[in-house]
């Protein structure tokens, strides 16, 4: 079985500033403005979700004009906020990349990312590309931060997930490749692709 913990979730929106203050309604807190993906055309906010996971509030950066669409992460898919993709921890990303190329070849593109974090730091990371499509996308994509400070360093601890769950048409197809990677996350048959983050905050339960 791979090393590869929950590092991060994908929230889509295509209102940037009405998402944030939704969430700091629902969660008594404001969620932290990240920065920018230069080279992705995208911006976010995060919250800590604990064991060492974060919630990433992303939507297009409309002062990025040489990034156009389609863009990751299915940004550009979306009329209403959403989770779009989830991003797993891993160290052998080309081991990874070999299993998923069973499910999709083009998730098996290794590129090194950055970005500028909102106090000036640069964050460098290595990772199998998450694609423009689909909208939502059940397999995961991998990330190594290749000793980087994690995002959530600077993020204090305010809620936790307890659980998320997924639906999809090809629930079995999924569940082979999950197991094949080590992965512990069921995935229910339905004609409807989803997720949902089930976090337990100082307000109550929010399902997202």
């Amino acid at each position: 079985m791979l090393d590869a913990p929950l590092d991060h979730l994908v929230y889509a929106t295509p209102h940037f500033e009405k998402t944030l203050d939704w969430f700091e309604d629902q969660l008594g807190f404001r969620p932290m403005f990240g920065g920018y993906h230069e080279n992705q055309g995208t911006k976010n906010a995060l919250f800590n979700i604990g064991e060492g996971a974060y919630f990433e509030i992303l939507a297009v950066d409309e002062s990025n004009v040489e990034i156009q669409s389609p863009r990751w992460m299915g940004i550009d898919l979306i009329e209403k906020p959403c989770l779009t993709r989830w991003a797993l921890n891993g160290k052998d990303l080309i081991k990874i990349g070999s299993i998923l190329e069973a499910y999709d070849p083009a998730l098996n593109k290794l590129i090194t990312a950055e970005r500028i974090t909102s106090t000036g730091d640069k964050l460098s990371w290595d990772m199998l590309v998450p694609l423009a499509k689909p909208k939502v996308e059940l397999m995961p994509f991998f990330i190594n931060w290749k000793g980087s400070v994690h995002p959530t360093s600077s993020l204090a601890n305010k809620c936790q997930l307890v659980e998320l769950k997924m639906q999809h048409p090809r629930a079995e197809e999924i569940m082979k490749i999950f197991k094949a990677l080590g992965i512990k996350q069921e995935v229910v048959k339905s004609d409807e692709v989803s997720m949902e983050a089930v976090l337990e905050t100082k307000r109550g339960v929010l399902r997202i």
